[in-house]
């Protein structure tokens, strides 16, 4: 996968993602990660790591985007997708009543579990 950041243009490959990462140790994620060979590791770790380029050149998004185009699981917090999209549960956040209104939102959540 080829793409271009700052005006300058960068090849990925899962292969090349891969021999990147060896030797290095995945840093604390803090919200979105991305599995590589059974290993969460923060998404723009990865992608300095693969490129080089300093963290700051790019955004998170832009991150998920291209290890999703290169067939990589990517998610937050304990949710995955491969569709690039990360589910979001409103109303999760405080204690109170339970309210059955958000289940809709659980009835349609597909759960991955990878060991």
């Amino acid at each position: 996968m080829q793409f271009t950041l700052d005006g300058e243009s960068f090849e990925l490959t899962p292969t090349l993602v891969r021999r990147r990462l060896a030797g290095h140790v995945p840093e604390e994620i803090r919200e979105y990660w991305v599995e590589v060979d059974g290993v969460r590791w923060p998404v723009k770790q990865v992608i300095s790591l693969a490129t080089g380029a300093k963290r700051s050149r790019f955004q998170s998004q832009a991150s998920r985007r291209w290890l999703q185009n290169l067939g990589f699981l990517i998610g937050a917090g304990s949710l995955a997708t491969e569709s690039g999209s990360i589910p979001r549960l409103t109303g999760a956040t405080h204690r109170g009543p339970f309210d059955e209104s958000g289940l809709k939102e659980l009835e349609a959540l597909d759960v991955r579990v990878a060991f």
